[in-house]
């Protein structure tokens, strides 16, 4: 839907819903043609999606909501993207603690890191926001393993 009569709330709504999609796909290293094809619409509507001169269709909103795996409020929040870089390096600064209480730095593990990353983000809700985060294992864990 065009912006072509809309209110001035509704402008800046679909502006910061379409930094968040493009944010959102980004971060996954998605096309726009690939999220075209999730909403069914062609590419050029999501460039209209990102640029805040459209607004997607309920339907579509639906689509990519599922698509990020993300709920609607969170789609379109006004503070998405700057919640998820905070998250993000949140995760990035954890530590193992050892059964002695030594923290053991979790940097030159990238990739292990953003696939715990991508985990813990889709379940995010289930987090306490500013609280630290604890890793709690069946059995006594080696460390240096």
């Amino acid at each position: 839907m065009s912006n072509r009569g809309t209110t001035e709330d509704e402008k800046i709504f679909n502006h910061q819903l379409g930094k968040n999609i493009k944010y959102l796909r980004k971060q996954k290293s998605f096309t726009q043609e690939r999220l075209s094809r999730v909403c069914d619409v062609r590419f050029q509507q999501i460039q209209k999606y990102e640029k805040g001169s459209n607004s997607p269709h309920p339907c579509a909103l639906v689509k990519l909501a599922q698509f990020f795996k993300i709920s609607l409020d969170k789609l379109c929040s006004q503070t998405l993207i700057e919640d998820t870089e905070n998250f993000k390096n949140r995760v990035k600064s954890l530590e193992i603690a050892t059964v002695d209480g030594v923290g053991i730095p979790l940097e030159g593990m990238n990739a292990e890191i953003d696939a715990l990353l991508g985990k813990i983000q889709k379940n995010s809700d289930k987090f306490i926001k500013d609280q630290p985060l604890v890793f709690k294992f069946d059995k006594e864990v080696d460390p240096w393993l």
